[in-house]
């Protein structure tokens, strides 16, 4: 093997070779397959006494794909294969070495990235060859989806390939499956104008029956806050006893936003007087608070007062009832700059920080948030003190 000067990278028309020796402390070298090689981006480490190690397919180097390949490389790529490559980054060297490898991969890439990334995402699980690689994507599509373990229909393909996305974190493409073998979201997506990753997500949240009109609500726009609070306002209208009809009668996000107002008023109106005796009868005394308050956050302390909050706050937490009862919620009072009612949550033993509103479901501001996280820190503090104790 040639020795390296420090930081060396020679370059010729087949192969690249980095100096590896400055970050290791002992000479080493990587030489690694350019993409007009037969065999692109396929990679050995050297040292002094020869070949140390083999890539295997799909098995990336630890350096960034910059690194790996020159500007002048990644401009005579065509601009459509760069996109899907920088689709995801932490992917980029997987993808691109995946596109490079046959016709058919990159035909495969160019008609449906979703589906290639998703095949790329399974093929590294598997430890797929390279030659059942350069196989399988010669396959029908639905032969694809059988291997992916998503549902073999033509439909399927079609919906992925219309699908517009963007990966806001790469667990995103966990959920990917998981949404695409729910046979009530397949049927409607079809319908949808524009399917997008916010579809995904909000399908991935909201556990009741999807409609065609429902998901038309959110569009490739639609950010991921939105659809958050598209879900928490729907599950919240379904607590409240909402009826399909009225579901159905909804054309936009801020005719949802009034119908969940209208179901607030009429619930926390019916329920305020006969629920506290309801819930006396059905769940014993209100819980005790799971963490201590103080002048600022201030636990309920009966079913009168939660079913009150609901009403004062104009919001559905006299919903959450059967959520105190069981433990897995509790709600205080927050008397900040902004009067803000405060739910924790049950989660792995430990009460962490729920949903924190104002009236009528507002968003707090940073600073009684600020106030909130110190009263939280404080007080799970001195529960564990007690604890130790």
């Amino acid at each position: 093997m040639p020795a390296f000067t420090p930081l060396e990278q020679t370059t010729t028309n087949s192969t690249k070779r980095i100096n590896l020796e400055k970050f290791v402390g002992y000479p080493l070298g990587l030489e690694i397959n350019t993409p007009s090689h037969p065999r692109p981006l396929f990679w050995r480490s050297l040292d002094e006494g020869g070949l140390t190690t083999k890539s295997t397919f799909l098995e990336a180097t630890g350096f960034s794909l910059d690194v790996i390949v020159s500007e002048k490389e990644l401009a005579r790529l065509p601009s459509k294969v760069l996109e899907i490559v920088n689709m995801l980054p932490a992917k980029s060297y997987q993808i691109l070495q995946a596109i490079l490898i046959s016709s058919a991969a990159k035909e495969l890439a160019l008609s449906n990235p979703l589906l290639f990334i998703l095949l790329i995402i399974e093929a590294q699980k598997q430890g797929l060859s390279e030659q059942a690689f350069k196989a399988l994507v010669k396959e029908k599509r639905t032969k694809i989806l059988s291997y992916l373990n998503l549902p073999a229909r033509p439909s399927v393909v079609r919906i992925l390939a219309r699908t517009k996305f963007t990966f806001d974190f790469a667990t995103d493409l966990d959920m990917l499956p998981q949404v695409l073998n729910n046979s009530n979201f397949l049927q409607v997506i079809q319908h949808v104008k524009q399917p997008s990753m916010q579809h995904f997500l909000f399908a991935r949240r909201y556990a009741r029956t999807l409609t065609t009109k429902l998901l038309n609500l959110i569009t490739p726009d639609t950010t991921r806050q939105a659809v958050n609070h598209i879900s928490v306002i729907l599950n919240d209208c379904w607590r409240m006893e909402m009826q399909l009809n009225q579901l159905n009668s909804i054309a936009s996000l801020a005719e949802l936003d009034a119908l969940h107002d209208r179901l607030v008023v009429r619930y926390n109106l019916a329920q305020t007087e006969r629920q506290e005796k309801f819930q006396l009868d059905n769940h014993g005394d209100y819980p005790k608070p799971p963490l201590p308050g103080n002048k600022m956050i201030v636990p309920l302390t009966s079913w009168l007062e939660l079913m009150m909050e609901g009403a004062q706050m104009k919001h559905c937490v006299a919903s959450y009832h059967s959520l105190v009862a069981n433990g897995e919620v509790f709600i205080y009072q927050v008397h900040a700059s902004k009067r803000l009612t405060l739910a924790v949550n049950l989660r792995e033993n430990k009460w962490v920080l729920g949903e924190i509103k104002g009236v009528a479901n507002t968003n707090p501001i940073k600073e009684d948030l600020e106030l909130i996280h110190e009263w939280y820190f404080e007080a799970t503090n001195q529960e564990k003190n007690q604890k130790a104790g």
